[in-house]
């Protein structure tokens, strides 16, 4: 009896394999908890991580508001400095430097406040506090700042490992300026803040804060973040911002965008980042993922629990169930085993009376099926790799597929054809031996076939040291001048680049001619019942070849006609009209330009 009777007589009795095992699961809502309990987690990481991330987007902003009142301050008191060393109405110099030292003294973040004459010359340096001042004043303010000063903060910028930020006013007396007052922050208050907000706000962690630059670089990095966060480093392409863009221009308006990431140790972190457009800086904040989720290690216990307790319960009462299950299985899996080792004879000795016995007698079907479809494949594999050795590979498995003849005949069909040369190969044959000769055309040939083939063409042929390809056939290509152009470049591209090792192999200084033309031919199988080739023939081919024996070394020729079809994709050279043997009049002859 056949596989195909077998499987419409054999009948399904009793209950099927899936209405016993959804029964058993439905019983013990097995299905419910395993497709709820991971929707509740996301929910819960979900919940979570927006709570973290609008708990850190909370901090930055207190960071910068910090940062920006004490920079407030800071300017504040070097104006009221230079208020009081510009009042005409005190006259006694020492009582001035007396009362902008006293301001001075009040304002904690602020290291020093230096004197600048009209001309930008350092006058004198007035220093909170006993000692020197952290950061040297400048020893002169640059025309540019000078021109430019009406009471600002410059951009921060690192002057070694430290963040150095300073104020400039104009000091005037009567309207006419008459210096330059610049007050500088103490080197480490911004450290000092990010710090003390990172301890705050993130466990006791001192490394939640990141200050940056326009251009991602580090400019204040809390606590031990890590050679990652060293100052001076740029975090561009990496950690949280390998995973958000933020262009320069971002940081002239309020953004604000967080992620998780992986750091370089493998540690994973929820990070945000968010700009403060006044002072054109951004804070980064970050945290252990492991923090920010630490409650759903409990939730997960307690549903692990469940569905252990519920695995369990549906091993018992399922082991009854799959009793009869598992020996009509263990047989399917072995008749699978036996036709994975392309055993195809094997049939089913499932005898279960549902599913399980039709899916056997349907594997057996599917076997004879495989076993039919194997011998053909071998065929059709058999006959295209004969005829592979004498025609185009396309052509070789449209015959082997049915979708062509061997029958002699040709049809006609636009091509583009070319022919390659070696240069001054006949010295190369007159002084190196056959084997020599012959190891350096198989080099060549080969990879000039692989080139051809790479623009989809057609090797015709090989004669002596040249090579003829045509493009458009088998298949029609309405870009044949194209590819055969782009062929013809990678030709010269692929000889110039093995020539020296070509060189010093067989001692042959390798250079192609090419020649191109495009044109109507006859295509197709020529040649005896016996012995056949699948060429092209035509006056174009014979255009082609001889455009190949004009053209000097590294030299690509081709016909106006190539030239219309291949566009403004190449650019040609005219080298004017040259007579051809077998044409009655001179042909215009133009160079391809590389």
């Amino acid at each position: 009896m056949s596989a195909k009777t077998q499987t419409s007589t054999r009948s399904t009795r009793g209950l099927s394999l899936r209405t016993r095992w959804t029964i058993a699961l439905l019983l013990l809502g097995t299905i419910p908890l395993a497709v709820l309990a991971p929707f509740v987690l996301q929910k819960q990481r979900q919940g979570l991580l927006h709570s973290e991330e609008a708990h850190q987007a909370a901090v930055m902003d207190h960071a910068g508001t910090r940062l920006e009142n004490t920079l407030e301050s800071a300017a504040r008191a070097v104006s009221h400095i230079g208020r009081i060393l510009s009042d005409p109405r005190l006259t006694d110099g020492e009582a001035k430097i007396a009362l902008a030292q006293s301001v001075l003294a009040t304002m904690n973040a602020l290291d020093s406040v230096a004197i600048y004459s009209d001309s930008g010359e350092l006058i004198d340096t007035m220093i909170r506090g006993e000692g020197q001042a952290t950061t040297p004043a400048p020893p002169r303010l640059d025309e540019s700042l000078r021109a430019d000063a009406r009471g600002r903060w410059m951009p921060p910028a690192l002057q070694g490992r430290a963040l150095r930020l300073r104020y400039v006013q104009p000091l005037s007396n009567g309207g006419r300026r008459t210096g330059f007052v610049l007050g500088q922050l103490r080197e480490n208050v911004v450290n000092d803040q990010f710090e003390e907000l990172s301890r705050d706000h993130f466990e006791g962690r001192n490394d939640g804060l990141v200050l940056l630059d326009p251009s991602l670089t580090v400019l204040v990095a809390s606590g031990s973040a890590g050679p990652m966060y060293a100052v001076g480093a740029s975090l561009r392409g990496r950690e949280l911002l390998s995973k958000i863009n933020v262009p320069e221009e971002r940081f002239a308006v309020n953004f604000l965008s967080s992620g998780e990431y992986q750091d370089a140790g493998g540690q994973d972190w929820v990070g945000s980042l968010r700009t403060v457009p006044g002072l054109r800086v951004g804070v980064l904040a970050r945290r252990p993922s492991a923090s920010v989720f630490s409650g759903i290690a409990a939730t997960r216990r307690a549903v692990l629990g469940a569905v252990l307790l519920l695995i369990l319960l549906s091993l018992i009462v399922g082991t009854t169930v799959a009793a009869r299950t598992t020996r009509p299985v263990g047989s399917l899996i072995a008749l699978a085993r036996s036709y994975a080792a392309r055993r195809f004879e094997t049939r089913s000795d499932v005898r279960s009376g549902d599913e399980l016995e039709v899916l056997g007698a349907t594997m057996e079907q599917m076997a004879d099926d495989l076993s039919a479809s194997e011998d053909e494949i071998a065929r059709r594999a058999a006959v295209e790799e004969n005829l592979s050795r004498f025609l185009p590979a396309s052509v070789a498995q449209e015959i082997a597929e049915g979708k062509r003849t061997l029958a002699l005949g040709g049809e006609r069909r636009e091509v583009s054809v070319l022919f390659a040369d070696v240069v001054s190969f006949t010295p190369f044959v007159e002084r190196a031996g056959a084997e020599q000769v012959v190891e350096f055309l198989n080099e060549l040939f080969t990879v000039l076939t692989e080139v051809v083939f790479r623009h989809q063409g057609t090797v015709d042929k090989f004669m002596g040291d040249s090579v003829m390809a045509f493009f458009g056939a088998p298949n029609a290509m309405s870009d044949h001048a194209e590819r055969a152009l782009l062929c013809a470049e990678d030709m010269h591209r692929f000889v110039e680049a093995t020539a020296p090792s070509w060189l010093t192999k067989y001692g042959i200084d390798v250079r192609i001619a090419i020649g191109v033309n495009s044109g109507e031919v006859i295509v197709g199988n020529l040649g005896s019942e016996r012995r056949m080739e699948y060429t092209v023939i035509g006056d174009a081919v014979n255009v082609a070849a001889r455009l190949e024996g004009v053209a000097r070394a590294g030299q690509t020729l081709v016909t106006q006609v190539v030239a219309d079809k291949a566009g403004d994709a190449f650019e040609f050279k005219s080298i004017g009209e040259h007579p051809l043997r077998g044409k009655e009049q001179p042909v215009p002859i133009l160079e391809m330009l590389r």
